[in-house]
């Protein structure tokens, strides 16, 4: 069976790191009760132990990412959400000492309530493995 070191927080906390660099981007590594869009918020991860991509030693865990954008006019909202989507892929680019991989999987289009309004967003998929 493969084993970790790392635990979901410390991987969260890589991840939200990362996402920082975005210039504009709010981050909130955990699920909160109100959030101030342009953001993303990390969910929970789903863990996979025996994965056979993760090789020897490693955990894989596959964190959902929402990415609010702060308009709700159809035109702008997309524009802002394309151009915060490049910016959150490449940030995740980076080298994490302790992580093997952060490997954007899928974002997906939905919306989101927030605060009480509907807004735009996606929800990436990140596959890391640690």
């Amino acid at each position: 069976m493969a084993t970790t070191t790392q635990q979901t927080v410390d991987v969260a906390a890589e991840i939200a790191r990362l996402l920082r660099t975005v210039e504009g981007l709010r981050v909130h590594e955990f699920v909160v009760d109100t959030a101030r869009p342009p953001c993303v918020v990390l969910g929970q991860p789903s863990l996979d132990f025996v994965d056979p991509g993760a090789g020897f030693c490693m955990a894989t865990w596959d964190f959902p990412v929402n990415i609010i954008t702060a308009r709700n006019d159809a035109v702008a909202a997309q524009r802002e959400m394309s151009q915060m989507l490049l910016d959150i892929v490449a940030a995740l680019g980076a080298d994490v000492p302790g992580i093997f991989s952060i490997q954007p999987q899928e974002a997906r289009p939905q919306t989101v309530v927030v605060n009480g309004a509907e807004l735009p967003s996606y929800l990436l998929t990140l596959r890391v493995r640690a």
